[in-house]
C-alpha cells in the first residue's frame, strides 16, 4: 500500500477537521429555529394573536419597514433606536419607500395598521424581557 505524502495528507486533515467543527458549531436544535415560524401578516386574522404567538416563542422583535431608515409603526420616533436595540426589528420584506401602484399603497396601509396593533402587544413584553 502506497503511503500518501505528508504535504498532501496534512491539508486534507485540516480541512476535514474544520468542516466538522463548523457544522457542529452552527447546528441548532429544531426547537430553536425550525419549530417557530413568525405569522404571515397577509394571511392573518389577528395582529394581537400573532404578537402573542411570537412572544410565547421568545420573539420580541417589533414589526417595521425599511426605506432610507427604519420605520416602526406605533412608537415614538425619538425612541426608535432604543426599541431596535432592546427588542430587535422584523421587517416587512415586500415593501420599500417607493410606491409603484395604488394596490401596493393599499397593501402598505394594511401592513402599517397590522404593525401598529402587533407592536402594541409586543412593546410591553419586550420591555419586561431580561
Amino acid at each position: 500500500m502506497k503511503k500518501l505524502p505528508q504535504k498532501v495528507f496534512s491539508p486534507f486533515i485540516f480541512i476535514a477537521a474544520f468542516y466538522c467543527t463548523s457544522v457542529f458549531a452552527f447546528s441548532s436544535t429544531p426547537s430553536e429555529t425550525e419549530a417557530y415560524i413568525p405569522a404571515d401578516w397577509s394571511e392573518s386574522t389577528s395582529a394581537e394573536a400573532d404578537a402573542q404567538y411570537a412572544i410565547d416563542n421568545k420573539d420580541f422583535r417589533l414589526l417595521g419597514f425599511a426605506g432610507r431608515g427604519y420605520d416602526i409603526p406605533g412608537i415614538d420616533v425619538n425612541k426608535k433606536q432604543s426599541y431596535i436595540d432592546k427588542c430587535g426589528i422584523r421587517l416587512f420584506e415586500e415593501f420599500s419607500d417607493v410606491v409603484r401602484s395604488k394596490k401596493q399603497l393599499e397593501a402598505m396601509q394594511q401592513a402599517r395598521n397590522y404593525a401598529v396593533r402587533y407592536n402594541q402587544v409586543a412593546i410591553p413584553a419586550c420591555r419586561q424581557k431580561n
